[in-house]
C-alpha cells in the first residue's frame, strides 16, 4: 500500500496529460487516497479492485447524468417545436395561420415530428364544440392546401388520409358528437360557403359507426 500511494504523484502526473473522461475520473479518484483505501479494504491487491470501483461508479454516475441530459434535450426540442405547431390553430382564423405560416414551421426532416404534434392539435379541434373553426381547417385544406409549396411536401394528401383516423380516435366522445352536431346544423349555409361540404358531411352524421378511416383511401 505504501509503494502504490508513493508511485501515485506520478501515475498523476501521467494521467493529467492525457485527454478523456476516465482519466479525470481517475485523477479525481487517485486525489483523494482514503476514499480509495477505504472502498478498496486491506490489501495491496484489492487497491486495485478499489480503484476499478471508483471509477466504475464515476462513468455510470456520468453516462447516467449524460443520458438525463440528452432525454431532457430531446424533450425541450419536441416542446418547442409542439408550441410552434399550436400556432397554426389559434382561436380564430385558423385557415389564415396555416396560410401564412405553416410552410415556415413544416420541416421535411421533423416530418413525423411534425404529424404528431399536428394531430394532437386536430384532436383538440374536434372535441372543441366549435364548427366553425373545423370548417376553417378544412376550407384551408381542400383549398389552400394544393398550393405548389404545400403540395410539394404532399401534406394535404397526407392529411387527408390519415384525416380518417383522428375522427375514428374520437368518433366515440361526447364532445365530439356535439362538435358534429353543430357541423351539420350549418349544413344549409355550409353547401354555399364550402363546395366540398358533402364530402366531409359523411363524417359528422353518424360519429357512432365503424370503418371511418377507410373514406378518404382508394379502395383496392
Amino acid at each position: 500500500e505504501r509503494a502504490f500511494l508513493e508511485a501515485m504523484p506520478s501515475l498523476m502526473n501521467v494521467l493529467s496529460g492525457r485527454n478523456g473522461a476516465w482519466c479525470s475520473l481517475a485523477l479525481a479518484t487517485l486525489g483523494n487516497p482514503r476514499n480509495l483505501l477505504s472502498a478498496a479494504g486491506p490489501g495491496f491487491l484489492a487497491i486495485g479492485q478499489g480503484l476499478t470501483t471508483l471509477l466504475r461508479r464515476g462513468i455510470d454516475s456520468k453516462y447516467a447524468s449524460q443520458q438525463d441530459e440528452k432525454i431532457q434535450a430531446e424533450q425541450r426540442r419536441k416542446d418547442e417545436f409542439a408550441a410552434n405547431i399550436a400556432k397554426l390553430f389559434p382561436e380564430k382564423n385558423v385557415r389564415q395561420a396555416h396560410r401564412s405560416s405553416l410552410g415556415a414551421i413544416y420541416q421535411a426532416d421533423q416530418r413525423i415530428l411534425f404529424w404528431e404534434c399536428y394531430w394532437q392539435q386536430v384532436t383538440h379541434l374536434l372535441l372543441s364544440q366549435k364548427a366553425t373553426v373545423v370548417l376553417d381547417l378544412l376550407a384551408f385544406w381542400f383549398e389552400d392546401g394544393y398550393h405548389p409549396s404545400f403540395s410539394q411536401f404532399c401534406l394535404p394528401q397526407t392529411f387527408f388520409l390519415e384525416f380518417g383516423e383522428a375522427i375514428e380516435a374520437v368518433h366515440k366522445e361526447q364532445k365530439f358528437v356535439e362538435t358534429a352536431r353543430k357541423v351539420l346544423a350549418r349544413k344549409s349555409s355550409s353547401h354555399q360557403l364550402y363546395p366540398w361540404y358533402g364530402v366531409i358531411q359523411k363524417y359528422f352524421m353518424e360519429p357512432e359507426r365503424k370503418g371511418l378511416a377507410s373514406f378518404w383511401r382508394p379502395r383496392a
